[in-house]
């Protein structure tokens, strides 16, 4: 995988590797978590057959799913994340 994938396409590409032999279906619960006079600040479950497996959290909805992709996989062990982005 290359490191300009989002980390919600790595999930996909992950989740359709055909060593897992088993259909998985990926979904997302994104709500606004904060609402300031400011910003918005979104928050993504993501789900893999209706377990919530991660959460993220981001300025945008998009940015949100992303940082709950990436929890899952480094959950899994298929990404390490550096101590300094911990």
């Amino acid at each position: 995988m290359s490191n300009t994938d989002s980390y919600t396409t790595q999930l996909n590409n992950y989740l359709q590797e055909p060593i897992r032999n088993a259909p998985y279906i990926l979904s997302w619960l994104p709500y606004d978590s904060k609402v300031t006079h400011s910003a918005t600040r979104w928050k993504a479950i993501c789900k893999i057959n209706g377990v919530e497996q991660a959460e993220g959290e981001g300025p945008t909805k998009t940015d949100a799913m992303n940082a709950a992709a990436k929890a899952y996989l480094v959950k899994v062990g298929k990404i390490v994340v550096a101590a300094s982005e911990t």
